[in-house]
C-alpha cells in the first residue's frame, strides 16, 4: 500500500523512457516515534542515518518456512494494496511482524555472513545508538527520552550494558537496517545503469526526540526551531 525501495526501479524505468535525468525522493529516514499514522510525516526523522523500515521489500528478504503463515501475510498485503486509501499503521505493523518472523528464522545465519559483518563494521558508530534508541522507545512506549529514567542521558557504557541485556532486540534492528541499506543501494545502482540520478532530500534540522538529540545534544540548540512550519 505504500511502496518500497524496489519500486524505485519502476520509477527509474518511467523516467528513462520519458527522457528524464533526475528522480527526487522525499526523506527516507526512519520516523518511527509512535508507530501510528503521525509517523508518516517524512521530515520527522528519529535518526539522520537510519532508513525507514516501512520501505523494506519483504519478498527480497525471503519467504517464511511456514507456508500457511506466508500465505496469510501475502493475503493481507494484497488486501492493503487494493485499498482506496493507504492504511499506514497496518502496513507498518505487517512489515514489522514479517521482519521479526524472518529475523527469528534466518537472523543468526545472516549476521554470520561476510556482507553483514562488513555493514556492521562500517556503520557501528550510528547503529549502536540508533538500535538502543529503538529498544528504549519500545520499552518505555515513547521516543521522549526524558522519560527513560536512568537512561535518559546517553552514554556508551549504558548502551553497552543495554546490548548485553537486550542483544536479540538490538540485533533485530541492525538486521532490518542491513536489508534496507542493501535494497536502497541496489535501487541506486539500477538508477545509475539507466542514466538516472537519485536526488535526496533531508530535513532542515533534527527532531527533538531523536537519536542525535539524545546521543549528541552538544551539537544542537534545543531551544530553537526551524522549518516550514517550525
Amino acid at each position: 500500500g505504500i511502496g518500497d525501495f524496489a519500486d524505485i526501479k519502476l520509477m527509474v524505468d518511467w523516467a528513462a523512457a520519458t527522457g528524464q535525468a533526475v528522480l527526487q525522493l522525499l526523506p527516507v529516514n526512519d520516523t518511527t516515534s509512535t508507530k501510528t499514522w503521525t509517523d508518516s510525516y517524512p521530515y520527522g526523522g528519529i535518526s539522520i542515518m537510519a532508513l525507514h523500515p516501512i520501505y523494506l521489500n519483504l519478498k527480497d528478504i525471503g519467504p517464511l518456512h511456514d507456508p500457511k503463515e506466508q500465505t496469510a501475510f501475502e493475503a493481507e498485503a494484497a488486501e492493503l494494496n487494493a485499498m482506496p486509501q493507504l492504511d499506514y499503521e497496518r502496513v507498518f505493523q505487517l512489515k514489522e511482524r514479517y521482519t521479526r518472523a524472518i529475523f527469528a528464522q534466518k537472523g543468526t545465519r545472516t549476521m554470520a555472513g561476510k556482507a553483514f559483518r562488513a555493514f556492521l563494521t562500517a556503520n557501528r558508530d550510528w547503529l549502536m545508538p540508533y538500535t538502543a534508541f529503538c529498544v528504549l522507545r519500545d520499552h518505555f512506549g515513547t521516543a521522549d527520552f526524558s522519560k527513560w529514567k536512568r537512561l535518559k542521558k546517553y552514554s556508551k557504557i549504558g548502551v553497552s550494558r543495554l546490548y548485553t541485556d537486550a542483544t536479540a532486540e538490538m540485533d533485530y534492528y541492525i538486521f532490518v537496517q542491513y536489508h534496507l541499506d542493501r535494497q536502497l543501494r541496489e535501487a541506486h545502482k539500477y538508477a545509475r545503469s539507466k542514466g538516472i540520478a537519485l536526488k535526496g532530500d533531508i530535513p532542515i534540522g533534527i527532531t527533538p526526540h531523536s537519536v542525535e538529540a539524545w546521543a549528541e545534544p552538544e551539537y544542537f540548540n534545543m531551544g530553537e526551531q526551524a522549518g516550514a512550519p517550525p
